[in-house]
């Protein structure tokens, strides 16, 4: 009887965080979406969950006692639910990501570039006293930030910025102020003179405590980087490119490589498996970060997720082998569950290179998302992010969309919440929702395909 009062008692919470999927054999696979877990069931198991997660209170009432008496050994599968059913996604207030906008000049003139040429309608470079008061007011707040991220335009235009960074993290932790270093991104198109390249690499040489990560937005061959990201003067850019990255390669960057995938990759005959060849072959490199564009112009939008159009391949194809399903299902079971689409506002923010206070680099320089300036008081600070945090976290949950909250895939799906915005969608961040059906329908397929 304990255990059929449990079943009634949790009943809306068991049919909220469960999903039963049968496949057509029959065999059944039983999805956790607090934890992203998958279970495999025997039959009686699948005829337990079919009973509780398939029928109505009414249907359930008549049938549940009757199943549990029958099978006794049903009340392991109980204790393990009353585990599960105590798990739940809590972020933690903390700074994932403070993304510290030095330098807001660039020398290319990428043909999709959201930030009018690295400008953000703004231009110039951070200086010193900006930087500190951002960082120590940002430990001051949240306590703990695992990753600074140098952005820009292009960061190497504001060395000085970089080894300020460095210096001051150092003595953070001399001084016991905080306990040990946060990662150390930087996000560069290293369209800049070789002497910057090789200041960066001296930096990184000298300070082999630091976790750096070099990422280089670089778009291809050179006849798809030249079309892409040219210099602001006209002049190809790829040699540069090439040439700075082989300097990188002396202190074992970049860690990745970022490609925005337009249209004009595929009239090109450019590849998603074309771009990871060419920089595996050419740079050794194989962490290969490929986005679609996002972009107002028509002529750049691709037609649809190539990373949905690879799975479509596996789980539709009856040549792919076991390893290829795995993998996929290993991206899927060992992601980190998360209760926002983004953290952007909540654990993610961006400070200008004049101070101003945003949930993300995407909206610098639109006022209306300025949340303060890091000049302001500390109490001033402290009230904004309040209330940037505040906003951020009814816009950004996924348990708030109608959608997303009766999707299995609810703690699994990350994006960006601003580009309904900026694509002139959206007054505010938003959680678009263009591929959950092909996403839906794709992911059930795998599981399908792996109970086989």
């Amino acid at each position: 009887m304990e255990s059929y009062k449990f079943i009634l008692q949790h009943l809306e919470k068991l049919k909220n965080d469960f999903f039963l999927f049968l496949s057509e054999n029959h065999k059944g696979i039983l999805w956790h979406k607090p934890t992203l877990s998958l279970y495999t069931l025997d039959e009686q198991n699948t005829n337990f969950f079919r009973t509780i997660l398939y029928n109505n209170l009414h249907q359930i009432r008549n049938t549940l006692s009757e199943l549990l008496i029958g099978h006794p050994e049903l009340e392991n599968t109980i204790k393990e639910l009353k585990m599960l059913l105590q798990k739940n996604v809590v972020s933690t207030k903390s700074v994932d990501r403070l993304a510290l906008l030095i330098s807001q000049e660039c020398p290319l003139n990428c043909i999709y570039c959201y930030a009018n040429g690295g400008t953000y309608e703004e231009g110039g470079l951070m200086d010193i006293t900006v930087l500190e008061r951002a960082i120590n007011v940002f430990y001051r707040v949240y306590g703990t930030i695992r990753t600074i991220q140098l952005f820009g335009g292009e960061p190497l235009l504001n060395i000085k910025a970089i080894r300020r960074v460095i210096e001051l993290l150092k003595e953070k932790v001399e001084k016991e102020e905080i306990a040990s270093l946060p990662k150390i991104s930087l996000e560069t198109g290293l369209g800049v003179s070789k002497n910057k390249v090789e200041e960066l690499v001296q930096l990184l040489e000298d300070n082999s405590l630091f976790e750096f990560e070099i990422v280089v937005s670089f778009d291809g061959p050179a006849k798809i980087q030249n079309l892409q990201r040219p210099f602001k003067n006209g002049n190809p850019s790829y040699e540069m490119v090439v040439e700075n990255l082989n300097i990188l390669k002396i202190v074992n960057q970049p860690k990745a490589i970022e490609t925005t995938y337009t249209r004009k990759h595929s009239e090109l005959g450019i590849t998603h498996q074309y771009l990871k060849d060419f920089f595996t072959d050419k740079f050794g490199i194989k962490n290969v970060l490929i986005r679609p564009v996002m972009s107002k112009c028509r002529e750049l939008l691709v037609e649809s997720d190539q990373n949905l159009e690879d799975l479509k391949i596996v789980v539709e194809s009856s040549l792919e082998s076991d390893d290829k399903v795995k993998e996929y299902l290993g991206i899927l079971l060992n992601s980190d569950p998360t209760e926002y689409y983004c953290g952007a506002g909540i654990s993610s923010f961006a400070v200008s290179t004049s101070g101003y206070i945003y949930p993300c680099q995407l909206v610098v320089g639109d006022k209306r998302f300025a949340f303060g300036n890091i000049k302001n008081s500390f109490e001033e600070i402290v009230q904004k992010l309040k209330e940037m945090e505040n906003r951020y976290r009814v816009l950004n949950s996924k348990a708030n969309d109608e959608l997303c909250k009766k999707c299995f895939l609810e703690y699994f799906c990350e994006g960006c919440v601003f580009k309904l915005y900026y694509l002139g969608e959206s007054i505010d961040a938003a959680i678009p929702h263009d591929y959950c059906k092909q996403t839906k329908e794709l992911v059930t397929q795998l599981f399908n395909k792996a109970i086989y």
